[in-house]
């Protein structure tokens, strides 16, 4: 007998030992399918397979730290973050790379204090570099709060892709994206679109027109960014492998090689070739023409240089270009250093290791005796705590650029218009929002501002461009009023905080009876979302205008007559929504209400809860259908009747029906009828995902349809399925926890508004220099404080996050 339990015994042990070996290899495997993943810049896959990586060995050090990496070259640095701090448990294990990065991480998020103490972890490994990323975030956090002269915003031509690497070209600007909205682009391997290049006009308004390929039509491969000859008629470019979605920073592995080709006056291009001075084995990219065509800069990771990408200049002479000449280390470190732009006097360039606030900033060097001498940091805005590069600067005109993928972009990067305010003035440019077209001599009514303006008057009248500009007082906190012939009289605020450092306001107005309204809600909680980017695009000229919701989510926006546009809703974490309006059709509900969706959640198929469902289609006097009066989803217009039966996939959104109405010699197919627009909206994105990619909305007008046109389907009415959405419950209020939510850092308290978070706990107040610091308590436990931070996100406060109150300082979580 006990011989018998011996054997059970072994035979169970061999059984187990035999199951973690056939578990161990499949970590290694999922590990080995991760790291290929990872290294082909796959990095959404990638995350998958670490994940059931972790799902098995939940601690794994290897598949938290290049999740961890995933995520930062993703650019979503929270959760980067998350899993660098759950790797560095392991101090042995972790390699010293995910170290170094998770000190860059936390840089970007700004938690400079913690960001040191990572990188003196990393100093213990490699001191030089520890030690001198450690005092880089002592710079950021000194830095904090300071501005410099230069003013910063976004461009309304910014997708939701990538844009980036503006460029003078002759009166234009050219830059590359990756947007999909344009015909004939070109994809990758893994179907994102290849960067192509884009050339725009500057607009009345100041801000760059919508845009057209450079060359006609698109590239079979990445181009971008590019630079010019004065003349225009050179072009040197770098061929790349940039993907939307992830940073462009070199330890992307990014492929980039230097051409140069001559332009025609039409956009035509000849001559192509690589450039002389590429490496073989190393990257060139980033080119900069000199102002007088006689040079190049470029930067490269080519053999020789002190860091990782240095920054070269090449002479062009007798049409040959010289040996590259290393611009030394005063410029370059043992770092990356990028995007080369040089006005003959000063060079601009972005690096990631001089002394910045994360990512990469954009420095000034200065040249003294013919040598670099001097390297100062651009500061705020020109720089955040992301990756912030590309600036370019025209000194007459008072315009520049950069590129910068910081929070509260439209896209993976966008283009940033930059502008430097003359002897700190502000200037007013005040445009019809309708086409983008400057208000000449407009009235501006400072009578509530006092005497400190307007040259000592109330009143003063913009130029034939439509700007005034004005000294920024000492202190101001009023509104004043503009006004003009024609025009509905528009209020706006003016207040010393918002004033500082001068920069442009845009002042949109709109012509009497060509003002329309708007609502942007949140579909899945129906409340208001404020920051909503509304852009009215006139089908007819081209032309532009944007204006955002306020904090009940109502927007105005002015509209010509009888015109047809697009509208466009957009805003970072949303998805993206374009509606076709004509304002001859526009009911006295304006643009009614628009509900948007997070893109990490499903979009919406179904109709409002909140109304009854839609009735069928009751017959008319023949026994045809006769429409209600609505709106639908039209999916096509064809010159002959089709089979409906060709639509019959819709079937399985469950929420219309396909029909064909007969307008002439038009037989035009509809996905409806939706009582009301927002409903037929939500439909559009779905329906596009079922291949009708030119689906748009419009109003149906209740007429019969005829026999002929019945639709695919006599489904009952749809009826909604009721929504589970989780009660809110407020967290109690206690008033002895040290967990606080920061709701706002502000110089003027006038406009903040906290009536709905009030019942989530305590308005308190923090001083940190000029800034008043606005917290909601307290909180007697983390749990408690993200459970408030949830509903204090969808009430109004999306930047928002949880410190701890240590002895009078706020520290953040």
């Amino acid at each position: 007998m006990n011989q018998f339990k011996r054997i059970l015994f072994l035979a169970l042990v061999f059984m187990g030992i035999g199951s973690i070996s056939v578990s161990a290899q499949s970590v290694r495997s999922l590990l080995r399918k991760a790291k290929q993943q990872y290294d082909v810049r796959a990095y959404t896959k990638a995350i998958e397979t670490y994940q059931q990586v972790l799902d098995r060995r939940k601690d794994n050090t290897e598949a938290l730290s290049y999740l961890g990496d995933c995520y930062r070259h993703l650019n979503q640095m929270e959760e980067a973050a998350d899993k660098y701090a759950q790797a560095m448990q392991d101090l042995k294990g972790i390699e010293d790379k995910h170290i170094l990065n998770f000190g860059k991480t936390l840089k970007a998020l700004e938690r400079y204090s913690q960001a040191e103490q990572v990188f003196k972890v990393y100093a213990n490994r490699n001191p030089t570099l520890g030690n001198h990323y450690a005092a880089s975030c002592e710079f950021a956090r000194n830095q904090e709060g300071m501005q410099t002269d230069y003013a910063v915003s976004n461009e309304r031509i910014n997708s939701t892709a990538s844009d980036f690497g503006a460029a003078f070209y002759l009166e234009d600007v050219v830059f590359a994206s990756g947007r999909t909205d344009v015909q004939r682009s070109t994809y990758n391997w893994d179907g994102q679109a290849k960067n192509q290049l884009f050339v725009s006009r500057l607009g009345l308004d100041g801000f760059l027109q919508p845009p057209r390929y450079l060359k006609g039509a698109a590239s079979n491969r990445g181009e971008g960014p590019a630079s010019f000859s004065p003349e225009g008629n050179i072009i040197a470019f770098t061929n790349n492998d940039f993907i939307s979605g992830i940073r462009q920073i070199p330890s992307d592995g990014n492929e980039l090689v230097l051409y140069l080709a001559e332009l025609g006056t039409t956009g035509t291009w000849f001559n192509e070739k690589p450039f002389p001075q590429n490496d073989p084995n190393s990257k060139t990219g980033y080119p900069a023409f000199t102002p007088d065509g006689s040079a190049m800069f470029f930067a490269s990771d080519r053999a020789g240089g002190y860091g990782g990408y240095d920054l070269y200049i090449s002479y062009l002479d007798n049409n040959v270009w010289s040996i590259p000449i290393n611009l030394g280390p005063v410029v370059n470190t043992a770092g990356d250093e990028i995007s080369p732009f040089f006005d003959g006097t000063d060079l601009y360039f972005a690096s990631d290791y001089h002394y910045g606030f994360g990512g990469f900033d954009n420095f000034k060097a200065e040249q003294r005796n013919g040598q670099w001498s001097v390297v100062t940091n651009l500061g705020v805005p020109s720089n955040s705590s992301r990756d912030d590069y590309g600036f370019i600067y025209d000194n007459f005109k008072n315009i520049g650029y950069l590129t910068s993928n910081r929070p509260g972009g439209r896209g993976a990067e966008d283009i940033y218009k930059v502008s430097k305010a003359t002897n700190n003035n502000v200037v007013l440019r005040i445009i019809n929002g309708a086409d983008g077209n400057p208000i000449s001599f407009a009235n501006i009514d400072f009578g509530a501002c006092g005497q400190a303006i307007a040259g000592g008057s109330a009143q003063a009248v913009s130029d034939a461009r439509g700007v005034y500009s004005f000294p920024v007082p000492f202190e101001i906190n009023c509104e004043i009023i503009i006004s003009s012939p024609g025009f509905t009289p528009r209020t706006y605020p003016l207040s010393t905080a918002a004033l500082i450092g001068g920069g442009d306001l845009e002042i949109v107005m709109s012509r009497e009876g060509e003002t329309y309204s708007g609502k942007v809600e949140r579909y899945q909680t129906r409340q208001p979302l404020e920051g909503i980017s509304v852009t009215a695009r006139n089908l007819n000229t081209g032309s532009s205008t944007q204006v955002f919701s306020d904090r009940t989510g109502t927007f105005n926006i002015g509209l010509e007559g009888n015109t047809p546009y697009m509208l466009i809703y957009s805003s970072a974490g949303y998805r993206e929504i374009r509606r076709n309006v004509n304002t001859a059709t526009l009911g006295a509900d304006g643009l009614g209400t628009m509900s948007l969706s997070l893109t990490s959640e499903l979009p919406p198929y179904n109709n409002d809860i909140d109304n009854d469902p839609f009735p069928p289609n009751p017959p008319d006097g023949n026994n045809n259908p006769v429409l209600q009066s609505g709106f639908s989803v039209q999916l096509g217009a064809l010159g002959k009747r089709p089979d409906v039966n060709r639509y019959s996939n819709l079937n399985s959104l469950n929420a219309g029906d396909v029909y064909i109405k007969e307008e002439g010699n038009v037989f035009k197919v509809r996905y409806g009828v939706f009582p009301n627009r927002a409903d037929a909206q939500r439909l559009v994105s779905s329906v596009r995902g079922k291949g009708y990619r030119d689906a748009y909305v419009v109003p149906e007008n209740g007429v019969s349809i005829g026999g002929a046109t019945n639709p695919v389907t006599n489904r009952p009415p749809v009826t909604n399925p009721p929504v589970n959405r989780p009660p809110v419950t407020n967290p109690p209020v206690n008033t002895t926890g040290s967990y606080k939510i920061q709701l706002a850092a502000l110089r003027n308290t006038r406009f903040f508004d906290p009536s709905k978070i009030t019942s989530l706990g305590t308005i308190q107040d923090y001083r940190r220099g000029d800034l008043i610091i606005k917290v909601l308590g307290n909180f007697g436990s983390v749990q408690a404080a993200q459970s408030a931070l949830l509903q204090v996100k969808q009430n109004g406060f999306p930047t928002a996050f949880i410190v701890v109150d240590q002895n009078g300082t706020l520290q953040r979580l």
